[in-house]
């Protein structure tokens, strides 16, 4: 009998294990086909490559709409040298060897104005990428909303070298404004479905903005002529010509459609490209059965507010969005008052940029996105606060390098707050609604970046108010961050009615395919026979 007893406790130990073994998340489905491997590599690279050309994007009008320090003012009888402070009064001929916007459609004295005015009209139309993008990933999938982005940013840089007016140029800048906002709203959403729990950080901490923006310093300085620069930012954009064969659907999104045979075909291609073997597919039915409403069901902007739980944690990123962006744009467009060469304050920004953003990587997981983002943004709010008194009551000549180094440590913290709110956005959101809930958050980012340029008009006549701002901002910022919940180590929300926090976390399958538990891997019961039996 205690034969008997015996076999059939291990072999019903033994199912339980395979059975356990059986996917039951795409979490799990990911992990069975290599977890992080080869495709995921190729993903993040193909996806967050644009970055680049993105941040010479976003910051090209510093250059192309610098002010020349030195005019000719020509008239029949001689030609007199003036600075832009003297030039408003020349009533000749106005000339002036940089070669700028400024310059070739003489936007200064009662036009000067119309600078600043480009480049908020350039954030205005982030505010529209953060809106309507969204909702069309949402409604029609990740990938042809992405190669819809980088066309829209592409010709938006053609746009701006071909523009033979302000007007012209304006419009141009409000097309590159749409499709920036969108493609930093779509990139990590789109990178992170195809990633396990441990590596989902990665999507929105190795993107390469501040090498876009280092590198735009460095082009800006070897190239003068604006139009000439402006061709250089808008060649990477082709590149998305040789990607697009290799991108696949988001598998998260053709489930929560019901287009469960165009997943298994993702799921064959990650595996193929990983070289790995596909199981377990008929699971995907199951996770597909799972999700509510049918596939013709379309969530809106309002959904974000119907719900409590959907309400509370859109407005509380919509409040910390805000203080980033205008924190971000508003260093890097108040580089003219640094009293330092905007070609070397921007390189270095971007430096501060780069370690920042992967400085996240270090502290996202170990101490969770939300604790993370408070010591990012408590970081940057110290040292902008001493900037704000070395501003107020010290020499800057004598203290420039400190003042330098100042800045550079709290845009820092800046990037590192962007790389963990990021994270924790997506995170937040279930699949049905992730995007849309991404850019209705960032919506406020646009908002902030619409602000910045004035708060760098503030700071050429009161340097100490931007810095004393951005301290109140990273405080505030770390406040509201309280108040939202973790979401690192724990499976996405794929359904939007199911209620939240209830997902259950399921071991994955290790490289020597046994199960990990807390006490190590599961062995056959056996059942001694006792004297009472």
């Amino acid at each position: 009998m205690a034969k008997y007893l015996e076999y059939h406790v291990k072999h019903e130990d033994e199912e339980s294990v395979k059975s356990e073994d059986t996917p039951k998340t795409l979490e799990d489905v990911l992990e069975s086909i290599g977890g992080f491997g080869r495709f995921q590599v190729l993903m993040l690279l193909f996806i967050l490559f644009f970055e680049i050309p993105a941040g010479m994007l976003a910051f090209l009008p510093v250059f192309v709409g610098k002010v020349p320090k030195s005019w000719k003012c020509i008239s029949e009888h001689e030609t007199v040298i003036m600075d832009s402070n003297e030039i408003c009064q020349c009533n000749a001929t106005r000339f002036s060897l940089s070669m700028t916007i400024v310059s070739e459609w003489e936007l200064i004295c009662e036009s000067s104005w119309v600078v600043d005015s480009i480049t908020t009209f350039q954030m205005f139309g982030m505010f529209f990428g953060n809106t309507i993008p969204p909702q069309i990933s949402d409604w029609y999938g990740r990938k042809p909303t992405f190669i819809g982005l980088i066309f829209t940013m592409g010709l938006g840089q053609v746009g701006t070298a071909l523009s033979i007016n302000p007007y012209f140029f304006a419009l141009s800048r409000f097309i590159c404004g749409i499709g920036l906002a969108g493609y930093m709203t779509i990139n990590g959403i789109y990178a992170i479905e195809f990633l396990t729990p441990s590596w989902r950080q990665l999507a929105s901490c190795l993107g390469p903005l501040g090498e876009g923006v280092i590198l735009l310093g460095i082009l800006a300085y070897l190239i003068e002529p604006w139009r000439l620069l402006t061709w250089a930012t808008a060649f990477p954009f082709i590149s998305i010509i040789f990607m697009v064969p290799f991108l696949p659907e988001s598998p998260r999104w053709l489930l929560k459609q019901k287009r469960i045979e165009e997943a298994e075909g993702v799921i064959r291609y990650i595996a193929g490209v990983n070289k790995a073997e596909v199981h377990h597919l008929d699971i995907l039915k199951k996770i597909a059965a799972q999700e509510s409403g049918s596939s013709d069901t379309r969530f809106s902007y309002l959904d974000l507010f119907r719900r409590k739980e959907l309400r509370r944690k859109t407005i509380l990123f919509i409040g910390i969005w805000f203080c980033w962006a205008l924190q971000y744009f508003g260093i890097s467009f108040n580089v003219r008052n640094f009293g330092v060469s905007p070609y070397l304050m921007l390189i270095l920004l971007g430096g501060a940029d780069c370690i920042g953003f992967r400085a996240a990587l270090l502290v996202n997981n170990r101490l969770g996105r939300r604790t993370a983002l408070i010591l990012f943004n408590g970081v940057s709010s110290v040292f902008f606060l001493a900037l704000g008194f070395i501003q107020l009551f010290l020499e800057l000549e004598e203290y420039k390098i400190l003042f330098i180094v100042f800045i550079l440590l709290g845009k820092l913290g800046v990037a590192g707050a962007r790389s963990s709110v990021r994270c924790l956005t997506v995170e937040s959101y279930p699949v049905s609604i992730r995007t849309m809930g991404f850019g209705m958050a960032r919506i406020s980012a646009a908002i902030g970046g619409i602000a910045a340029p004035q708060l760098a008009y503030i700071g050429t006549m009161w340097p100490a108010v931007p810095l004393f701002t951005f301290a109140i901002l990273g405080i505030l910022g770390s406040l509201i961050s309280i108040l939202l919940k973790e979401t690192g180590g724990k499976p996405l929300q794929d359904d939007l009615n199911a209620p939240e926090g209830n997902a259950k976390v399921v071991p994955i399958v290790s490289k020597n395919k046994k199960k990990l538990h807390k006490n190590g891997p599961l062995k056959p019961i056996t059942i001694r026979r006792t004297k009472s039996f």
